[in-house]
């Protein structure tokens, strides 16, 4: 299978990042932020407002994949969009962000007995 090199996507970096601009902690604890606003079915076009990615300042490119699309942030950040083609649009399934998941699971963990007992 041959894939596409990333192509940056000016609808979503804007202007063209400050070159000296890095994605801060304080940036990344933004995104976290606005990760979990998200939710499981809103379309493609929701999720990127809700992200809004050109705020950061960063360089952004995007690949599409098996899953949906990745976004490489500049400095080693990449963030999973997993996208499903419904009847009407692309709707969020989920998202990962430097291996976290968002939305987060609202199940509780299953507690499992010890066979000696």
């Amino acid at each position: 299978m041959v894939t596409a090199p990333p192509e940056v996507e000016p609808e979503i970096i804007g202007e063209l990042p400050d070159p000296n601009k890095t994605l801060s902690p304080a940036d990344v604890t933004e995104l976290k932020h606005r990760l979990a606003l998200l939710k499981k079915g809103m379309t493609r076009e929701q999720a990127l407002e809700i992200l809004n990615l050109s705020s950061f300042n960063v360089r952004v490119t995007s690949h599409a994949g098996a899953f949906g699309t990745i976004y490489f942030l500049e400095h080693g950040h990449k963030l999973l969009l997993s996208l499903e083609t419904g009847t009407d649009a692309v709707i969020l399934r989920w998202v990962e962000f430097d291996g976290d998941i968002w939305p987060k699971s609202t199940e509780l963990p299953v507690q499992r007995s010890s066979a000696g007992h």
